[in-house]
C-alpha cells in the first residue's frame, strides 16, 4: 500500500488522518481533508481535469479496501 500519491502539485496521503479521511497537501500545508470513498469523484474537481488511468490506479492503491467496494 502506498503512503502518498503525488498528482500535479497535490500530495495525497492517509497518514495521520481520522478514519475514513484522506489529507490533501500543497507546498507542505494541508489544504483539506476528503472522505476516502469520495476521492475519485472529488479529485477531478480539485485538479480541474480528469484523472488518468494511472492516477486512478494509484488512488485506489492508496485505500484499496475503501475504494474497491465502490468501484
Amino acid at each position: 500500500m502506498n503512503q502518498i500519491v503525488i498528482i500535479d502539485k497535490f500530495y495525497i496521503s492517509r497518514k495521520n488522518c481520522p478514519a475514513g479521511m484522506t489529507k490533501i497537501r500543497v507546498a507542505g500545508e494541508t489544504i483539506g481533508l476528503i472522505e476516502t470513498v469520495k476521492l475519485l469523484d472529488d479529485l477531478p474537481r480539485l485538479l480541474n481535469r480528469s484523472l488518468t488511468d494511472a492516477e486512478q490506479a494509484e488512488i485506489i492503491n492508496l485505500a484499496p479496501r475503501s475504494l474497491s467496494m465502490i468501484a
